[in-house]
């Protein structure tokens, strides 16, 4: 029923520049199996990417999620995209911990 009522949207984006002979490209990883990245999407007041993402097999722990583009500054923010906190950034990936079944909104400059 998920995919029936939220068909995968695709937009094509070009390969990033630098060859790896690698046929797969991802603008956002993370690296915790219970994590699903549910929306990548533009912020709706700024110039700003909001990801949202959540745990899905009741476990907690520390996230890193990596961004194919320069990342300035992380926020965690609610459902609204109000700000609640800066978020650690280190090489344009971000880290946080997660809590079971939690919903992360992230806003990414």
């Amino acid at each position: 029923a998920y995919e029936l009522n939220y068909p995968v949207i695709l937009h094509h984006v070009e390969k990033p520049s630098e060859d790896n002979g690698n046929d797969k490209y991802s603008f956002v990883q993370v690296d915790n199996n219970n994590m699903i990245v549910e929306t990548i999407k533009c912020a709706e007041d700024e110039e700003s990417i909001v990801v949202r993402a959540y745990e899905n097999n009741r476990t907690r722990g520390p996230v890193n999620l990596r961004i194919d583009t320069n990342i300035e500054k992380a926020m965690e923010s609610n459902i609204l995209e109000e700000e609640l906190g800066n978020l650690s950034v280190n090489d344009n990936s971000i880290k946080f911990n997660i809590k079971p079944y939690e919903i992360k909104t992230l806003k990414v400059k």
